[in-house]
């Protein structure tokens, strides 16, 4: 709901009556919104509430009162928008939750070492599983506070200048010896604080562990790779690291990620020369899953990636923002894995018709595509309402006219889609009926399109409130719901 206001209560709590309502999002929320919220049968009987781009100055007096109400029987609490300490004093009351998110959007100062340790004592976070603090500004003191949540299962810390020392005082804290999947994204460590956390016994179960953002730089690579502790370990991070050249020849010597099933390597800045070294891998026999996007890699380092052993078992492949080209899917066309893949991003590479006819006619298996903006305009929509990716899930890609976009609608594979994204599109009346008449089709997407108003109509009373547009809030404005 965006902005539940007064006026919705009286909804709200006649359609608890009819089922129950255990989860709600509220987007763009105020204080007023949350009053309202607590003033409702369904308030004091949630399990999970989402606010969403909470508005500034929404954490004030009256607002601040009515949260302790809402929050004390929820088992799930995430809030993105204004954070301070204050907030966490009004949390306090929430003995039941297991998952705890709070992202500050910039207009607040964060929950601070202060409010995470009034937090902790109060004994409101004793049972919780999932952690995340973005821009929360607990440094490294609140990171030695994180000792007291001995049940945590997931941690994730981003945009906090942790430094070495947090970085040391976790690896220090066995009482999280039970995290599973650990998330330090931009928090500064240096290659120190990531051979820290990399070395710990605190962390030997750990199976996923992100450290996107911390610039541990190529050159400091291998010696971070060589004190590797992580037995567990399948998922890793190293998204916008500054690896480059250096790291993705560490990358593809290493032995000591063998059995790394994901692998983010994100905004490394790899070119043709990383990708060429790092397509000569032996090191990853376990790896299916493979993040490449804003490397800048061209069609030469494609067709070494093609033909290299590194991505032989991959079936999930991301590539966007990078410099494919039609050559580069010409190239890709020809690796040996490109049939067995299930999904594939290309968004904002360049790459023409041809490339993507010829990826696209290889492509029998895959469930996602994510097509994104790129040269070659309609092809992907006319691909696959030509038969090809039959298995087809989740389908973004650009731009469609009608004739295609009715076409793709009413081919077999549309059957089975769940996710439908579009860009740029035009949509009439009858494209927009073939797509509300798909059976499984439940979170369609529309940004910059050009719906007819009976179109806009029909898809509107067909989705409710799943229907996601931009750029045309004229058009769509009021989407009617639920469905």
């Amino acid at each position: 709901m965006r902005g539940l206001g007064r006026e919705l209560v009286p909804r709200l709590d006649a359609a608890a009556a009819a089922a129950p309502i255990c989860r709600v999002r509220l987007e763009q929320a105020t204080g007023a919104d949350l009053e309202a919220l607590a003033a409702t049968r369904t308030g004091l009987s949630l399990v999970e509430l989402q606010l969403e781009r909470a508005a500034r100055g929404w954490l004030e007096g009256a607002s601040l009162a009515a949260l302790p109400r809402v929050v004390a029987p929820l088992e799930s609490l995430s809030i993105r928008g204004q954070t301070t300490a204050s907030l966490a004093a009004a949390l306090s009351g929430a003995g039941a939750l297991r998952a705890l998110a709070l992202e500050d959007d910039g207009t607040g100062e964060g929950i601070g070492a202060e409010g995470l340790s009034r937090l902790i004592s109060s004994g409101a976070l004793h049972h919780l599983r999932r952690l995340t603090l973005r821009r929360q500004s607990i440094g490294a003191e609140g990171v030695k506070l994180l000792s007291g949540l001995s049940c945590l299962e997931e941690l994730t810390l981003e945009d906090d200048a942790l430094g070495p020392k947090g970085a040391a005082a976790l690896a220090a804290a066995q009482a999280l010896a039970s995290v599973r999947a650990l998330a330090l994204r931009g928090c500064e460590l240096g290659d120190k604080g990531v051979r820290a956390v990399v070395a710990s016994s605190t962390f030997a179960g750990l199976v996923r562990l992100d450290l996107a953002g911390n610039k541990i730089n190529g050159k400091k690579l291998a010696p971070i790779l060589d004190a590797f502790a992580l037995p567990a370990l399948r998922h890793l991070g190293l998204a916008d690291s500054n690896l480059k050249v250096e790291g993705a020849k560490t990358l593809a010597s290493t032995t000591a990620l063998a059995r790394l099933e994901s692998l983010d390597l994100r905004g490394n800045t790899f070119k043709h020369e990383g990708a060429g070294l790092l397509a000569k891998a032996e090191g990853f026999p376990a790896l299916v899953e493979l993040e490449l996007a804003g490397n800048t890699i061209d069609a030469v380092g494609l067709r070494a990636l093609a033909e290299g052993p590194f991505m032989a078992r991959v079936r999930a492949l991301s590539l966007a923002q990078n410099k494919c080209g039609t050559e580069g899917g010409k190239a890709l066309s020809r690796w040996p894995g490109l049939s067995a893949l299930t999904s594939l991003s290309l968004s904002y590479n360049w790459m023409g018709v041809l490339g993507a006819r010829a990826l696209l006619e290889r492509a029998g298996s895959l469930q996602v595509l994510h097509a994104g903006e790129n040269n070659y305009g309609l092809e992907p929509v006319r691909a696959v309402a030509a038969g090809a990716c039959p298995r087809l899930r989740v389908l973004r890609c650009g731009e469609a006219d009608e004739a295609s976009l009715l076409a793709l609608a009413t081919c077999p594979a549309a059957r089975t889609l769940e996710e439908l994204a579009l860009g740029g599109s035009a949509i009439d009346e009858r494209s927009a009926a073939a797509i509300a008449a798909l059976p499984v089709l439940g979170r369609p997407s529309f940004s910059f399109c050009r719906p007819t108003p009976a179109a806009a109509a029909l898809l509107a009373r067909r989705f409710g409130p799943y229907l996601r547009t931009w750029g045309n809030s004229r058009e769509w404005a009021g989407h009617p719901g639920p469905p």
